[in-house]
């Protein structure tokens, strides 16, 4: 007897665990098929944010300054010029938080047609000697074709990151992607960032060498006059905030 009341209470249990079975599955298809709940794959269609205190700064052109440094070498390069190239148009936005920097992103283009090299009043701006007009135009061509930037294949130069590392202070390091000439490599970026005004100030720089985005150095007179492998881009960018303006 006792069997048979034990078998009896086996039953009655895994009647209950049946229904709520049941009725946790019936709740579950319940849900409005328009909904799109029930679809995993849903998961990963929810829009990317800005993270809820990060300000978004727009890039203003207009204000700042890109630059590249490049600097001469060979036995006659005392007949030569060190060179300094600027980017006449530049945009993009940066997301920052005052409070938490970490939160960060920047994205920067510039069109590779806007580049020039050795404008006079650059040259005069950093105590070099402002070149003659036939040089000023020879050296610009040459730097614009298909022996250096290339720039009809070639037409932007982008960075873009995500990356921010507190060093102290105003002082940071951005870890993102450069691409320059059809190569991306990721590089690290020493910078000072400041808001005032809501007006963000970035500045800092960073050395690479010509070589690793396949642009061959100019060289002339046998290489006996030519620039390093080496150079030195350097920044100062203005944003403003988008909420203020």
């Amino acid at each position: 007897m006792k069997r048979f009341y034990r078998f009896l209470t086996i039953i009655a249990w895994i009647g209950l665990l049946a229904i709520a079975f049941i009725s946790f599955g019936d709740r579950e298809n319940s849900l409005d098929p328009g909904s799109g709940l029930n679809s995993p794959e849903n998961l990963n269609d929810f829009p990317k944010i800005t993270a809820p205190g990060a300000k978004v700064y727009s890039i203003d052109n207009n204000e700042g300054e890109l630059i590249v440094r490049l600097y001469k070498k060979g036995i006659f390069s005392g007949f030569a010029h060190d060179h300094i190239v600027i980017a006449r148009e530049f945009s993009g936005s940066v997301e920052f938080d005052n409070v938490d920097p970490t939160q960060f992103k920047i994205s920067i283009e510039v069109p590779a047609n806007s580049i020039a090299s050795d404008l006079p009043e650059i040259r005069s701006k950093y105590g070099l000697e402002v070149l003659s007009q036939k040089d000023w135009i020879e050296i610009n061509k040459t730097m614009r074709s298909s022996r250096q930037l290339d720039i009809e294949k070639y037409p932007m130069v982008r960075f873009s990151s995500d990356s921010l590392i507190i060093i102290g202070g105003e002082n940071f390091e951005i870890t993102g992607e450069f691409s320059l000439h059809g190569v991306t490599k990721l590089i690290a970026v020493p910078v000072t960032i400041s808001v005032e005004n809501g007006i963000m100030k970035l500045q800092g720089g960073f050395s690479f060498l010509q070589s690793d985005y396949n642009i061959k150095p100019f060289s002339g007179a046998l290489g006996a006059v030519r620039n390093k492998d080496e150079a030195l881009l350097q920044f100062e960018i203005y944003a403003s905030d988008k909420n203020e303006k």
